[in-house]
């Protein structure tokens, strides 16, 4: 990959951070895994690793060898800004239908097409975002040599609201299979786990599903916020609001002057007009007055640090 740094977008899920992969992903000069990265961390921070304890990796248990392995993954199925340009024309991640099959196939097919997808990625600046890499930052600075991290945040009430409902999507939005039933309040999801599996998350299990995503999003961005603090990341975080981005237009130039991205014309049709990405089919959970106040309660303390107080 390119000796500049790599650019790894993390955030809480439903917080806007694919939308922000899609901008970044067709800036020239640089490469990007197929909806997201998935395909490569998923066996290496699989909770089946930390007997279904907690989704991530501890970084000592990973040797040289396997770290190596995870870089040459991310450069022999990354692709190109070009190749991405071609995918966005012809539309083919637009149908959750066709997206679903083509995630399936493209980690089982890419060696046979490697030649055709493959750019020189030696020589390109990797995009990165996978859904839950907020909670495993430490082995994204190891693999990808520290990278610059853009914490993207959204309203906290409106983006747990967003998470609960993805609940009931997940064959949209992924889910674990967990290795025994669990005292779920709402029976239908049996023993599915949808989104990040935090840390604790069985002492929460029986809690109600709202209860559940508000646990996720606080342990989430708590985790993005302690590691940027602890590490002293410094200019190697940027924090940005999906409201700002969406509403502001100055907003995406100035980031992406900070990321050592190109300002191009490419951009100017995302500064009026931004893209629908990942919208939920329906609404499946509303919240009440109660439901509100109690959530604004729980992450009143991470919203401080994220400035939406």
């Amino acid at each position: 990959m390119s000796n500049k740094r790599a650019i790894v977008i993390v955030g809480a899920p439903r917080s806007g951070t694919s939308l922000l992969h899609k901008i970044l992903r067709e800036s020239p000069g640089t490469i990007s895994v197929p909806h997201e990265s998935s395909i490569i961390w998923n066996k290496h921070i699989s909770p089946s690793r930390n007997d279904w304890k907690f989704e991530g990796a501890v970084i000592s248990h990973l040797d040289k060898g396997e770290i190596e392995l995870i870089r040459k993954e991310f450069n022999d199925k990354a692709m190109s800004d070009k190749k991405w340009k071609l995918w966005s024309r012809l539309g083919l991640m637009q149908s959750p239908e066709l997206a679903k099959i083509i995630r399936w196939l493209y980690p089982k097919i890419y060696p046979l097409f490697s030649t055709l997808l493959k750019p020189d990625n030696t020589q390109l600046r990797l995009i990165e975002k996978t859904v839950h890499g907020g909670l495993w930052m430490d082995l994204i600075d190891k693999v990808l040599e520290k990278p610059i991290f853009i914490h993207l945040t959204r309203d906290g009430v409106k983006t747990i609201r967003s998470i609960a409902n993805g609940w009931h999507e997940p064959e949209r939005f992924g889910c674990y299979h967990l290795p025994k039933q669990i005292p779920y309040q709402d029976e239908k999801f049996q023993n599915t786990w949808c989104f990040p599996l935090i840390k604790n998350w069985e002492n929460i299990s029986d809690r109600p599903l709202i209860e559940i995503a508000t646990y996720q999003w606080i342990q989430i961005q708590k985790n993005i916020l302690d590691y940027s603090k602890e590490q002293s990341l410094n200019e190697r975080y940027i924090r940005v609001k999906l409201e700002d981005l969406v509403d502001k237009p100055e907003t995406l130039p100035k980031l992406l002057k900070k990321l050592d991205l190109p300002v191009t014309g490419y951009f100017e049709k995302f500064v009026d007009d931004m893209p629908k990405v990942n919208a939920t089919k329906g609404v499946f959970i509303e919240l009440n007055d109660i439901e509100k106040r109690w959530i604004k309660k729980q992450i009143k303390e991470v919203n401080a640090s994220l400035n939406y107080l």
